[in-house]
């Protein structure tokens, strides 16, 4: 995947925190403009692309499903931080940051189960 691969990029915070998967490595750091973001990565064949801050989330995936024929899944996340429905999960990071992940949740009507379906990154090492 490749910047031209990503329809809508345009659609991510304009600066943030990114969180960048390529085959060689993974990138994660802060940024004030898209291409900055991207940038470094698109070096590499880019796997996974997460571009956030603490309102929304840019989400693109490498696919090869028969699905995607352009080769890209691209989602935005931008629920809100609801406190009936979001279950907040805080991880430490090996340089002494901290990035959150919101895992909003619904429940099965059938069998009262809480079900994960959806979540978001926010926060990051530069908040």
């Amino acid at each position: 995947m490749t910047v031209r691969d990503m329809r809508r990029i345009n659609e991510a915070p304009n600066q943030g925190t990114y969180l960048i998967y390529t085959r060689k490595r993974v990138l994660f750091g802060k940024y004030t403009s898209i291409e900055e973001a991207i940038g470094e990565a698109d070096k590499d064949e880019i796997l996974e692309v997460h571009l956030f801050d603490n309102a929304s989330e840019y989400r693109a995936i490498t696919s090869e499903s028969k699905r995607h024929a352009e080769g890209v899944v691209e989602y935005i996340a931008d629920f809100a931080d609801e406190r009936d429905s979001v279950y907040r999960e805080n991880c430490m990071l090996e340089n002494g940051g901290n990035i959150t992940v919101l895992n909003h949740i619904t429940y099965d009507k059938d069998n009262g189960m809480a079900v994960i379906d959806d979540y978001r990154l926010i926060g990051g090492i530069y908040e």
